[in-house]
């Protein structure tokens, strides 16, 4: 995924949300719900209610066809989500570093 890290807005005391921006996709298609849900899975993502949930402590919503582009190469291109993490972000970085 051609995403660019841009920053992390604070919700509150432990909730942040990840700012990303990417470059544009020329010549790609939005993926099918099968196919999103094929490459979540693979990234170690579970779907619980409208949020793709990972063990880490993020979750994605808004991960849809309108949303996900796939390019001639089968990369995925996330162009609208949403991501926000599910545990304290210091307790997410701190066992990324383990």
């Amino acid at each position: 995924m051609d995403t660019r890290f841009e920053g992390i807005v604070r919700l509150d005391a432990s909730l942040f949300q990840i700012v990303t921006s990417q470059t544009r996709v020329e010549f790609a298609k939005e993926g099918s719900k099968q196919q999103i849900a094929r490459e979540m899975k693979s990234r170690g993502f579970y779907f619980d209610t409208a949020w793709w949930i990972h063990p880490i402590g993020a979750k994605i919503s808004d991960a849809v066809p309108d949303n996900v582009l796939v390019d001639s190469e089968g990369r995925f291109h996330f162009i609208d989500v949403y991501i926000q993490n599910t545990r304290p972000i210091l307790e997410i970085v701190g066992d990324l570093a383990a």
